[in-house]
């Protein structure tokens, strides 16, 4: 990006361009040995640390600022049915035209975790439904928002076989959510009655290393 589209693009454009190298930034830590995540709350600290620097060098003037939000609290609203708290909250701010760009962030972590791949695949969705929602309703001004997923098993990224919940909630490479399908468990105890219909669709585009340890990134824009 040229230094002209940056201080002239627009503020929401930017935020986009920001979470874009915080993830790169993260990613190549991760490789080369600099995050250590063995929870998904080190991930959590870790990936907002890197936003927060990044967002930082992006504020051009004096007028700008940037900050971030953990355990975010969205208040009981129309297409939820109870509170939730987003992981990661994140905005730019320009004082003085009053511009903004409010981010929303999930994320996702199965790095040595005890959870069955059941519960990652269905988390991942419902986090996705999530953030389409927030986006939707603009529910407190949210303009951007990102799920993104850290795993080390090829279940994630591979097809599933028949009858399990991988056919019911397919995460490997290249699938796309389908607008206005149903999904939902049927193949699974976990998450029992779980239904998400979605609006639009979202590939799954993982990011696979396997040397100098097995690592797959996955980034989805909302």
């Amino acid at each position: 990006m040229e230094f002209q589209e940056l201080i002239n693009g627009s503020i929401e454009a930017r935020m986009n361009q920001i979470l874009c190298s915080a993830w790169n930034i993260f990613i190549a830590h991760c490789i080369q040995g600099r995050a250590i995540l063995h929870k998904e709350a080190s991930f959590q600290h870790h990936f907002a640390n890197i936003i927060q620097q990044v967002g930082t060098l992006y504020c051009f003037s004096k007028q700008e600022t940037f900050h971030v939000d953990l355990e975010y609290t969205i208040q009981k609203q129309v297409g939820f049915e109870r509170k939730a708290e987003v992981d990661i909250v994140c905005e730019l701010i320009n004082f003085e035209n009053k511009d903004s760009a409010k981010a929303a962030i999930e994320l996702k972590h199965t790095i040595k975790s005890g959870d069955a791949t059941d519960i990652g695949r269905i988390g991942s969705y419902q986090d996705i439904y999530r953030l389409e929602k927030l986006k939707e309703l603009k529910h407190e001004g949210f303009s951007v928002c990102k799920f993104y997923m850290l795993a080390n098993r090829v279940a994630y990224t591979n097809v599933s076989p028949p009858n399990t919940s991988g056919e019911d909630f397919p995460t490997y490479k290249g699938y796309e959510i389908e607008p206005r399908k149903i999904y939902k468990t049927v193949h699974t105890k976990i998450g029992k009655d779980v239904e998400l219909i979605f609006n639009n669709s979202y590939k799954f585009n993982w990011n696979i290393y396997e040397q100098p340890k097995r690592l797959y990134f996955l980034s989805v824009d909302i």
